[in-house]
């Protein structure tokens, strides 16, 4: 794999990962058209591995004081253990449907993800979440809960969605694991309709990412072994372009958030979808 190309999908995919626009839908179209023109063969499924173990490591970063306030009040007591037993439940349970869609139907989902066609039909369905989203924001703000910097919130200090959010979230998630269907587009927006603020839902959002990106890891990591010595150097590149530009992109995405931007990602989706479907 020449070493230029696993740099381009590696950002693509760390960019995508998080900013609402789907990166199995970019992944789809730049591994369609780009392989051809730099004379490469469309990379193997241990490639896409590597890359998204980039991302779920940036995730990790990111939200550090979160799974840290998580793990440390498990077995606390008080309000604070309480909490944190409660939000550890509802990532369980928010994570179950995308977990039942993956198994269930994975023969399914892997063939989805050969064809540009149902990218373009699952862009188009972004676009909608995202529109909606924008929508809420503009008609009915919800709560701030980011006094100050975003970045200074200590762990666990915001909004925790209800148990039925959580589910309805989760089902957004399993919904994405189509190709074109951005996950974190369509569990923000459920979120944000469901009347999360920005950060929290952004914040809930990325811990439910963290099951469903570590067991598709965790499952497909059989193909590392596959891993031709030759690629070492363009797999290297390629992970450290993803995970870098993917702690860009998280922070790309609380702004954007925050400031009630999702219709510029709404009609870019939109966009692509239309040129996808025609080209």
């Amino acid at each position: 794999m020449p070493v230029v190309f696993a740099i381009v999908l590696g950002l693509v995919q760390a960019l995508t990962e998080f900013l609402p626009v789907s990166s199995s839908g970019h992944l789809v179209i730049f591994q369609h058209y780009l392989a051809p023109l730099m004379g490469a063969a469309p990379p193997p499924l241990a490639f896409d591995v590597f890359v998204h173990t980039a991302t779920l490591l940036a995730t990790v970063v990111y939200l550090r004081r979160d799974i840290l306030g998580i793990l440390g009040g498990l077995f606390g007591s008080g309000p604070e253990g309480q909490r944190a037993r409660s939000l550890a439940l509802l990532i369980i349970l928010g994570s179950v449907p995308a977990a039942a869609v993956g198994l269930g139907l994975k023969d399914l989902v892997e063939e989805a993800f050969h064809s540009k066609n149902v990218a373009a039909i699952g862009f188009l369905i972004t676009s909608a979440f995202l529109l909606l989203a924008h929508r809420k924001q503009l008609s009915s703000p919800g709560p701030d809960d980011d006094g100050s910097a975003e970045s200074q919130l200590s762990s666990l200090d915001w909004v925790i969605p209800s148990l039925g959010a959580a589910l309805l979230i989760g089902a957004a998630q399993a919904l994405a694991i189509t190709p074109g269907i951005s996950r974190s587009g369509s569990t923000i927006a459920a979120a944000l309709l469901l009347g999360l603020p920005a950060i929290s839902a952004i914040r809930f959002s990325f811990l439910l990412s963290l099951p469903a990106i570590g067991g598709a890891t965790l499952l497909e990591g059989k193909h590392l072994l596959d891993l031709p010595s030759t690629d070492i150097t363009a797999y290297g590149a390629g992970f450290c372009a993803s995970f870098f530009a993917g702690l860009l992109a998280i922070r790309m995405l609380v702004r954007v958030t925050k400031n009630s931007r999702l219709i510029y990602f709404a009609a870019y989706t939109a966009a692509l979808s239309l040129l996808v479907a025609v080209v």
